[in-house]
């Protein structure tokens, strides 16, 4: 069921689908049967039923196999706006065990870039412009400043791990407020199985109230005082990575209806194997 889920089938209908393989299997009194033959059986019963989800589940056989280049997903947006549990239900959905979050990258570099070298890289991203220590114009706007220079830092540490990646050949999700447009190579993105998206909330209540549901799964540990008296801060940085989106056509999502995110996002990045697929093919022949 899993593997059909991967290809794009709902949760459900991966179900039901795996139901009546099973079902047909038992009526042939197939004791046992090879996992190359199911796949095979599968693969043939998908193609009655969704064609394109047929092509998405071949490709991820071959990707297991090492026959592509590995999916790397970067998932990009403001605070609280859900790249967590976003990105993890993506990670779930689609096998991707190696999932990274931009704060655990910077926690890192936080113990080898001293705090009096990079003071912005030890504090909040909202409350990193109390740490600026260069002069800059008076018409910058000292949080997005103090935030860009602690994204540059720990895009160093995010494009380590997408190299990492592609030499491994293991399929990885990078998802947290780092993710942001103009700070990850372009030779990267141009590459079809590297994809980075940005999730946005427009509306300021329902922004407000992730915060709420936030410390309440967290069992309060994330003081929620903290994010509400910096919301405007956490805004204003948000506004700025939608608005790099935009200027660099990166896919910017809704994220009002997280499954409604997740089938998104796992469209977009199935159909960019299968593309991958077909340009590797039509080489060959």
């Amino acid at each position: 069921m899993q593997s059909v889920t991967r290809a794009g089938m709902k949760p459900w209908q991966a179900h039901s689908f795996a139901s009546e393989v099973s079902d047909e299997l038992l009526g042939k009194g197939a004791q046992e049967i090879t996992s190359s033959d199911l796949a095979e059986l599968v693969y043939s019963r998908l193609k009655d039923v969704n064609e394109k989800v047929a092509e998405r589940y071949q490709v991820w056989r071959e990707l297991g196999k090492g026959d592509h280049e590995p999916l790397i997903i970067l998932l990009g947006g403001g605070t609280g706006v859900g790249t967590t549990t976003t990105g993890t239900e993506i990670a779930h959905r689609m096998g991707i065990k190696n999932v990274i979050a931009t704060d655990s990258i910077r926690e890192i570099m936080r113990k080898t870039v001293s705090e009096k070298l990079l003071p912005v890289l030890h504090a909040s991203s909202y409350d990193a412009q109390r740490f600026l220590q260069v002069p800059i114009a008076k018409e910058k706007d000292k949080v997005i400043v103090s935030f860009l220079l602690q994204t540059w830092a720990v895009s160093v540490g995010i494009e380590a791990i997408i190299e990492r990646a592609m030499k491994e050949g293991t399929p990885t999700m990078v998802e947290g407020l780092h993710v942001v447009p103009g700070f990850i190579q372009e030779s990267y993105l141009k590459q079809d199985n590297v994809l980075m998206f940005m999730l946005h909330l427009k509306d300021e209540k329902e922004h407000k109230n992730r915060f709420y549901t936030r410390a309440f799964e967290t069992k309060f540990k994330r003081s929620v005082e903290g994010y509400l008296e910096n919301f405007d801060k956490i805004r204003k940085i948000q506004k700025y990575i939608i608005d790099k989106a935009k200027d660099l056509d990166v896919p910017i999502i809704e994220n009002t209806d997280v499954e409604k995110t997740v089938t998104e996002i796992m469209d977009q990045s199935l159909d960019a194997m299968v593309k991958q697929k077909r340009k590797k093919h039509g080489k060959e022949d």
